[in-house]
C-alpha cells in the first residue's frame, strides 16, 4: 500500500552493474567518505517545502495486525493512515508539553475522516 505523496524510484542499473562500477569502474576511486555521503543530484530530491514520507517497516504480532486492519477498515482509511494517526495521537498524549503541530495534525486527520463520512450532495 502506498501513500499519495510516495514516489517510486526507478534505478537505471542492476545490482551487478553497481558492483562492477565500484570494483573496476569510476566508482573504484571513491573514498569511503564519498560513498557514505554522496551528493544527490537535484532532480531526485523533492522540491523545497514538499511533504516527504519516510517508510518504516514495523513488526507486530499477527493478532495486532488483524486488529489494526479491522480498525482502519472501520474508520474508512488505509492501514498506513490509521497507523500514522495512532502515532500522532500517542505523541500528543505522551508529550510533556503539547506540540501544537502534532495536535493540529490529529485534529485535521479527525476532521478529514468526519468530512469523508458525510453524504455528498449532488451538484445542481
Amino acid at each position: 500500500m502506498t501513500h499519495p505523496d510516495d514516489q517510486s524510484v526507478v534505478v537505471p542499473f542492476t545490482h551487478d552493474e553497481v558492483r562492477q562500477w565500484l570494483a573496476t569502474g569510476d566508482g573504484a576511486s571513491l573514498s569511503a567518505g564519498q560513498l557514505a555521503a554522496p551528493e544527490l543530484v537535484e532532480d531526485i530530491l523533492p522540491p523545497p517545502g514538499a511533504p516527504v514520507s519516510v517508510m518504516r517497516n514495523v513488526r507486530m504480532p499477527w493478532d495486532i495486525d488483524v486488529t489494526v486492519k479491522t480498525a482502519a477498515q472501520a474508520a474508512g482509511v488505509s492501514v498506513s493512515e490509521w497507523i500514522r494517526d495512532a502515532v500522532l495521537a500517542r505523541l500528543a498524549i505522551e508529550s510533556a508539553e503539547p506540540d501544537p503541530a502534532v495536535e493540529l495534525r490529529v485534529i485535521v486527520a479527525a476532521a478529514t475522516r468526519a468530512l469523508d463520512g458525510l453524504p455528498r450532495r449532488d451538484a445542481a
